[in-house]
């Protein structure tokens, strides 16, 4: 595990668990950066972007001039398997 920092982030990495791709890396960093960011915070957060996920609309995703569109999501009860398994 090591341990790595930039400005206000922090975090971990560490090899991924045995069920997960050979030579995967995790990165740990529960409250990104934003200490304020309780577990209630958190989870409404959370729950607006699964909600814009599973909007069945596309998403642009756009930084620093550049953008990537994500279409919509079409796997059946993908948002159940996400929070099972996240």
């Amino acid at each position: 595990m090591s341990a790595h920092s930039s400005g206000q982030r922090a975090g971990f990495t560490y090899a991924g668990p045995e069920s997960f791709p050979p030579n995967t890396t995790m990165f740990n960093q529960p409250d990104l950066g934003r200490p304020e960011l309780d577990e209630d915070k958190w989870g409404a957060l959370e729950n607006r972007v699964l909600d814009l996920l599973g909007s069945e609309q596309s998403l642009t995703i756009s930084a620093e001039g550049k953008s990537y569109l994500l279409p919509p999501v079409k796997a059946p009860r993908w948002r159940a398997r996400f929070q099972k398994n996240c």
